[in-house]
């Protein structure tokens, strides 16, 4: 799993292309979808109210996986309705 702040990650066992409930992403990618700060989303995620971020095994990194990032903001955008 390579690539830079903001990268798409994908597990190991993913097909080519990786089906987005499947990707990984950094924080910076988080931050920069949803424009939540780090310690509103830490906030968020113990009330139970933002995705929380997933171990990566075998390692000290975490990431959040896309889709439930995607849910979170088009339910966001929904309730502006």
């Amino acid at each position: 799993m390579g690539g830079g702040a903001g990268r798409l990650r994908r597990l190991d066992d993913c097909p080519e292309p990786c089906p987005t409930e499947m990707r990984l992403i950094t924080w910076a990618e988080v931050q920069r979808r949803t424009s939540v700060k780090r310690r509103t989303a830490e906030r968020l995620i113990a009330a139970g109210h933002f995705p929380p971020p997933r171990k990566i095994p075998g390692s000290i990194r975490v990431a959040w996986v896309e889709s439930e990032i995607q849910a979170w903001v088009r339910a966001r955008v929904a309730s502006l309705d």
